[in-house]
């Protein structure tokens, strides 16, 4: 008894070891000589531009370029201006901490009040 005991946990034990040695990205990638960034953003292009949404009495255009984006929002004539930073495909407030968008290639999703709203690039 103690034999068959011995005998399946050893194959656990093997099998586990198998397991994990699959399950592992990293190894799995050194064995096969590629690499991979987890940097998802290498591969997006160029994202600088100016995003325009509009319908009647309202306007949003948001302006990326580089590492910060600037925007105007107006209603009914009247204009409210902002602006932030840009990292990898998504734009935060000034603090950088709160994202409140995110480029997917030709379009510019935020959300404006309580609307998610699609800006395209021009």
């Amino acid at each position: 008894m103690k034999s068959k005991f011995l005998i399946l946990a050893c194959g656990l034990m093997a099998f586990q070891g198998c397991s994990n040695q699959a399950n592992d990205p990293q190894s799995y990638h050194e064995d096969s000589g590629a690499i991979e960034s987890d940097n998802d953003y290498a591969l997006i292009d160029d994202i600088s531009g100016t995003y325009v949404y509009s319908e009647d009495n309202f306007e949003a255009r948001i302006t990326i370029s580089g590492s910060n984006w600037s925007g105007v929002t107006i209603l009914y004539g009247e204009s409210q201006y902002d602006n932030g930073v840009v990292s990898g495909n998504s734009i935060f407030d000034d603090s950088g901490l709160v994202e409140i968008g995110y480029v997917n290639g030709s379009t510019l999703i935020t959300t404006i009040g309580s609307t998610r709203v699609t800006l395209r690039k021009r």
